[in-house]
């Protein structure tokens, strides 16, 4: 048979004293039965458990045999009694001890053997070395192997019980002066019951004091909302469930009320066993201001609608009930006309109180059961449930009549219409997502058909709208790519059809389409706001040009054309200044056409701008005279040097006599105001004839001579033997 002994793995004989020898280390077990099993993988196990047991015992634990003899010592032992089993001699307590101190160890081995009980004394302890230091000793017998007594000792170090106890009281203090100062209430539970309070606890579930609450049930403080959510977790009254993170738990305050808290569980080491520590915090006030910026978030903070996020979850619900019922629905688009005018002539605080007006106006029209909401800038959105196309064109009238009154902001008044477009639902689409699309087309072809109005969504508006996304993509790739080029069409003198100038026309040389002509993107450009890059690349081509004529002895004037969004930015007198200097080219080959609807709208700011525009000596022309709404008396205080005749005018004169005698009056009002008259889409004689016979000064026109690129002006001019200037437009 062999032993299980100290050293893990190995094994060793029984000497014939029947005592395991000290050179075999130490004897490890102090079970009988773990000691009496053979060499097996159960009994390797089972030893390298035992023995770890013993090795990390913070106890100084020994095993002596019948004689006294050491045969097994643990770590702390074999460092605090400096024990030396090396020089292979068997180890007694006289080894260890002073005289004194080992026969009372001898003494109590002995009464313990003799009782096979456990015997425990209280001293101090000597060692051979003088060191001293109090001690608690229990001995207990063991059975070993052939039935052969064996002591054990656990001897406790009583100064070190002493610190660890006063650190233990020290942590127990720290702790409760944390907790006690700590802003959030704390529990420390034990099976389910409160041992432990701090006074926050207390105020926040309404007890006088924190002693008040011990004793108490934790389920018994909980609402039965919350302990059926506990119970549901596998919570009992003894056993409060653990669950990682923050947990929200409602509380029942000494008075009955509820309290809302945050609640934190962790499991502690407590006096030898383990308790549960809660920590709690009242979150009724940070719910209230979380619901109040949930609101804030959800509502248009200008107006007080809700915003673009609330208007769709609503739009979305509306869809998911209507489809649910297979009832209709409307989705309705409205975007304010020209606000932007009115921002920019009023300030944005005067259209900001715009926008709250028109949207206390609109909300006053809708019935009970309607939705409104405000997208952003101008735009709103309007839900209708279960309703035909009938009702909805109904309520779209009381919205555009709505709007049909002035509107008085600081004792100004402004009008504001608007374009609406409407989305059916399922007819326009099936999402949210798909009626705002239909509703928006439908809204911008209400805009093209002259604003102010509405327009149903149709299937083949999605073809114009597919059209304007192309156009705004490839517009924007067009002006980064260079894909733009002036064409120039000569103006010539009508009397003796000398070429006096060239009027610019901007061409779309698109890599896949071709040729673009400016009727098919131009009125985009305009409606998107394009047309301000595509004008500036204008002004820098064409002083560009000018220059390069400039080089081949070319000196003729150029006119461009302003959209009147370009004179409504700040900066064009800046834009064109600069371009003149970085060219180094007269200012007055320059010449500027711009349209009467850049000058009817604000009249003072139109003065300062064309004086602006003068002062750089650039010669000025107002475009399509005529199909405008500007009066004679604006023509004479304008600061312009001449007048184009549109060819609509142009075009009637030889077959409509009205046409003709406007022209002639046309002519009439130049000389009186000493405008120079032009007239463009000449292309007959008949028309040549009768300019020269009205007195107009210069003509253009396919009788003459076609846009060409600019490199075949040069043999043009050869040619017509003439030296002359071009003017860019947009026609």
């Amino acid at each position: 048979m062999y032993y299980i002994c100290c050293k893990i793995g190995s094994t060793t004989e029984r000497s014939g004293s029947g005592h395991a020898r000290a050179t075999d280390h130490l004897f490890v077990n102090h079970a009988p039965a773990v000691m009496a099993l053979s060499n097996s993988n159960t009994a390797s196990a089972l030893y390298a458990t035992s023995f770890a047991v013993l090795e990390h015992n913070p106890s100084l634990m020994t095993v002596k045999d019948s004689q006294s003899c050491y045969v097994y010592a643990n770590r702390q032992a074999r460092e605090h009694l400096k024990l030396n089993f090396g020089n292979g001699l068997s180890v007694t307590d006289s080894d260890i001890f002073d005289e004194l101190t080992a026969a009372r160890a001898v003494r109590n081995d002995r009464k313990a053997l003799d009782t096979s009980g456990s015997v425990e004394y209280t001293g101090e302890l000597c060692l051979v070395d003088g060191t001293r230091f109090p001690a608690h000793v229990v001995k207990s017998v063991i059975t070993g192997p052939g039935g052969l007594p064996y002591v054990v000792t656990a001897i406790y170090n009583q100064s070190e019980l002493k610190l660890a106890r006063q650190a233990a009281q020290d942590a127990e203090r720290r702790f409760e002066l944390l907790v006690e100062s700590a802003p959030y209430g704390v529990m420390r539970l034990h099976r389910g019951v409160v041992t432990y309070a701090n006074e926050q606890a207390a105020r926040l579930m309404g007890f006088d004091s924190a002693q008040a609450l011990a004793g108490v049930s934790y389920f018994d403080l909980l609402s039965d909302q919350s302990r059926s959510v506990e119970e549901a977790l596998g919570g009992s009254a003894e056993q409060v469930p653990l669950i990682e993170g923050f947990h929200e738990r409602e509380f029942l305050r000494r008075d009955g009320t509820i309290l809302e808290t945050e609640v934190f569980k962790k499991v502690i080491p407590h006096e030898g066993e383990f308790a549960t520590l809660v920590h709690f915090s009242d979150i009724a006030e940070r719910k209230q201001t979380h619901l109040r910026l949930e609101a804030i978030a959800r509502r248009d903070a200008l107006t007080g609608l809700p915003n673009r996020h609330h208007i769709q979850e609503a739009a979305s619900i509306m869809l998911q009930q209507s489809s649910a019922l297979s009832q209709p629905a409307a989705l309705v688009f409205i975007d304010l006309d020209h606000f932007k005018r009115i921002n920019d002539t009023h300030g944005h605080s005067s259209g900001d109180a715009l926008i709250q007006l028109v949207a206390e106006r609109l909300a006053k029209v809708l019935r009970r059961a309607d939705a409104i909401g405000r997208l952003g800038g101008d735009e709103f959105v309007v839900l209708l449930e279960d309703t035909s196309r009938a009702v909805c064109e109904r309520v779209v009238h009381r919205i555009l009549d709505a709007l049909r009154t002035p509107f008085v902001v600081d004792g100004v008044e402004m009008f504001s219409g608007a374009s609406l477009g409407v989305a059916m639902y399922p007819e326009a689409g099936g999402t949210v997502e798909e009626l705002l699309q239909a509703a928006d087309t439908a809204m911008y072809r209400a805009k093209g058909d002259g604003r102010f109005t509405y327009r149903f969504f149709e299937p083949e508006m999605n073809a114009s709208a597919q059209r304007n996304l192309w156009l705004d993509t490839n517009l924007r790739r067009g002006l980064a790519q260079q894909q733009f080029q002036l064409y120039y069409q000569p103006k010539v003198r009508t009397e003796t059809s000398e070429t006096v100038g060239f009027e610019a026309l901007v061409r779309w040389i698109h890599p896949e389409r071709g040729l673009i002509t400016p009727n098919d993107f131009i009125p985009f450009a305009e409606e998107s706001g394009l047309i301000v890059a595509i004008g500036d690349w204008v002004v820098e081509a064409a002083c560009a040009q000018l220059a390069q004529w400039a080089a081949q002895g070319i000196e003729l004037p150029i006119a461009i054309n302003l959209s009147a969004k370009q004179l409504r930015r700040s900066g064009v007198v800046t834009v064109i200044d600069e371009a003149i200097r970085r060219h180094g080219i007269a200012a007055n080959l320059l010449e500027l056409e711009l349209t009467e609807s850049a000058f009817i709208e604000d009249e003072q700011t139109a003065h300062q701008l064309l004086s602006e525009l003068k002062a750089l000596g650039c010669k000025l022309y107002l475009d399509d005279f005529g199909t405008g709404y500007s009066s004679l008396s604006q023509l004479s205080r304008l600061s312009l040097d001449a007048f184009k005749i549109d060819r609509s005018f142009v075009s009637r004169m030889t077959s409509d006599e009205r046409a003709a005698a406007l022209v002639e009056s046309m002519a009439h009002i130049a000389r009186a105001l000493k405008f120079e008259m032009v007239a463009e889409g000449v292309e007959t004689q008949e028309q040549l004839a009768q300019l020269r016979a009205i007195g107009c000064d210069v003509i253009q026109g396919y009788l003459f001579a076609r846009p060409m690129p600019a490199e075949q002006v040069p043999t043009f001019l050869a040619k017509t033997n003439a030296q002359t200037a071009p003017i860019l437009t947009f026609a």
